[in-house]
């Protein structure tokens, strides 16, 4: 059985934040390793309907400011068609 702390760690908003920076992180790799500038990042609710005209969440907003920080560039894009795609677009070309 899980203990309390360890279901406090798994829910605590930091390790999720933590937890979604190593992801980013990950997948900017593997986008840089194909020669490719920048990625879409639709977990963490980065393609909720709230984005649509709204505002990020808190820990959403800390994401974002965290990548800020890092140097890359971010973005909430979408693109309506049938359905409204909404996304986290990441950059880091360097000029």
């Amino acid at each position: 059985m899980i203990t309390a702390k360890e279901l406090y760690d798994q829910y605590n908003q930091e390790l999720e934040i933590e937890n979604c920076l190593k992801e980013i992180e990950q997948l900017a790799i593997e986008a840089a390793k194909k020669g490719e500038t920048q990625i879409r990042y639709r977990n963490f609710n980065f393609g909720g309907g709230h984005l649509y005209g709204g505002a990020p969440t808190e820990p959403q907003a800390d994401v974002i400011s965290k990548l800020r920080d890092a140097g890359y560039k971010t973005q909430i894009r979408c693109e309506e068609r049938s359905f409204v795609d909404i996304w986290l677009e990441i950059s880091w070309k360097v000029a």
